[in-house]
């Protein structure tokens, strides 16, 4: 059995690793005679339990897992000795880690998608497939369409986020320069309008207020600020926190509709993944169901399932969850009549997904330049405001 151990080297410093015994007493043994003083050891399984409790991999760590598992096995490895190369070789030490708990795990009866589940590191799609694969004995196909799965979701992810990387910076660009104006030039002008008797003009008055605001309460917003990333650490409340920011973008206009698009592109992805590799009508439905993040999206697929088991067309149970356009539900239509559903629900999900990123390329391509306008008239207006109301205090003094 495999046991991560954790010890103190005689110099003070710490040293964590794996070792392979009968049980804890010979870790003991084997770190004494190494002259080390142990100061926890817990099964490898175990350890990476707790540890995937904390945060599911992400698409990329999720498709380089696969895809080297994969590989391995296609190299004529079975599955718990491609896990225990992994463990062996591989330099992620979280992908270690879990590689080498999961081969843990079988060498004491459990299947691998059970394995996987114990870990919680991974979506319930992929532990279904594994399951579903491990019945007809086509797990290193699986792993690998799990791999090409994952990699796809990775590469729209990092280009979402090479997207908004510039909107972002201009943005933060923007708040950067209306801070400094509030806290810099604004205090210097206003003792010449009040020495003029002359009222401000709007935008120096509302930078004044803002000024104020921060003054007054930017201790407190630095205070929530902080409360909120260190809550952040937290699983459960980033769960939270990201159920409520999907649930604000839902509500905006025209963002509803694209993260809507990207959420049934989801789902249509996962079924057809599951479909395509063996596992029944009923499971599929439910588990890419739960591939949904918005609750209120989740329940009214999950009753397609129901609708399904209960004898209803998969295209008409679809239907009625009015989350479809009939462009979508026309390929499922003719795809489960030939007999070629899998192929025409990820066909639709692929529609999906490229009419979505076409919209968000469109979006971010417009949202650059408004920026920027928005920043030079901001900072125009102000200056035309502040240079007409000095003008018109030198007029004042004058006469």
């Amino acid at each position: 059995m495999l046991y991560a151990y954790k010890a103190l080297r005689v110099d003070g410093s710490y040293e964590q690793g794996r070792i392979e015994a009968d049980g804890p007493a010979e870790v003991l043994a084997s770190l004494r005679r190494n002259g080390k003083t142990a100061v926890s050891i817990v099964e490898a399984g175990a350890a990476v339990a707790a540890a995937g409790a904390d945060a599911v991999l992400r698409p990329v760590q999720l498709a380089a897992f696969f895809a080297d598992l994969a590989m391995l096995m296609t190299a004529g490895l079975t599955v718990d000795q491609a896990l225990k190369t992994m463990a062996a070789s591989q330099e992620n030490w979280r992908l270690k880690s879990l590689a080498a708990g999961i081969a843990a795990s079988l060498a004491t009866g459990d299947t691998v998608a059970g394995a996987m589940e114990k870990t919680r590191s991974f979506p319930p799609e992929a532990t279904a497939l594994a399951a579903s694969a491990e019945r007809v004995g086509r797990l290193a196909e699986v792993f690998g369409a799990l791999a090409a799965d994952f990699e796809r979701q990775a590469r729209a992810r990092r280009a979402l986020l090479e997207a908004l990387a510039y909107p972002a910076f201009l943005v933060a660009l923007a708040i950067v320069a209306v801070v400094l104006i509030s806290v810099y030039l604004v205090p210097a002008l206003e003792p010449i309008f009040e020495s003029a008797g002359v009222d401000p003009p709007p935008v120096v008055w509302i930078l004044t207020r803002l000024r104020g605001f921060m003054t007054d309460y930017g201790i407190y917003l630095a205070g929530i600020a902080a409360l909120l990333a260190i809550a952040a650490c937290f699983a459960e409340t980033r769960a939270a926190l990201s159920a409520g920011f999907s649930a604000l973008w839902a509500v905006l206009p025209g963002v509803g509709r694209i993260q809507r698009d990207l959420a049934m592109a989801r789902y249509l992805q996962s079924l057809a993944l599951l479909l395509q590799n063996g596992a029944q009508i009923s499971v599929a439905l439910e588990l890419s169901a739960s591939c949904c993040g918005r609750g209120s999206i989740r329940r009214r697929l999950a009753g397609v399932r129901d609708e399904v088991t209960h004898g209803a067309n998969v295209t008409d149970a679809l239907r009625r969850t009015q989350l479809f356009g009939e462009g979508t539900l026309s390929l499922i239509f003719m795809g489960d009549e030939v007999n070629r559903l899998p192929m025409a629900l990820d066909r639709s999900s692929v529609i999906l997904m490229t009419r979505s990123r076409q919209v968000i390329d469109r979006s971010l391509a417009v949202l650059a330049p408004a920026i920027i306008i928005a920043l030079g008239l901001m900072i125009g207006l102000l200056v035309t405001s502040v240079m007409t109301a000095l003008l018109s205090v030198n007029e004042l003094a004058i006469q």
